[in-house]
């Protein structure tokens, strides 16, 4: 089984990344995700494999309070990727279909 990163156009995940504020710890910490993602961009993957998901998870949604991506982003995210040819599952039924060997 094999979960992949899913790759957000630079327009989605630019919002995650709070330049704002001063603290280096912080800042580096939310810049680890665009910069793995990057790379595993890079990456030559096949994506219609029938043993693999693309996964993204977000570590805090709520106000616009340093740390967290705002609900009005997540909103535009989840609205991008109904529109898109995704089929979005939560990952208890992305792992259940995976171990029956679905796809």
């Amino acid at each position: 089984m094999h979960l992949m990163l899913y790759h957000l156009p630079t327009e989605l995940w630019r919002h995650l990344v709070p330049l704002k504020h001063v603290d280096i710890k912080t800042n580096l910490r939310f810049l680890i995700v665009p910069v793995v993602t990057l790379v595993l961009s890079t990456v030559p993957h096949i994506v219609e494999a029938q043993d693999s998901a693309v996964t993204i998870m977000y570590s805090k949604i709520g106000s616009a309070s340093g740390a967290s991506t705002e609900i009005s982003i997540f909103e535009n995210h989840l609205a991008y990727l109904s529109s898109g040819n995704y089929q979005i599952m939560p990952l208890p039924q992305i792992l259940a279909t995976l171990r029956n060997g679905g796809a």
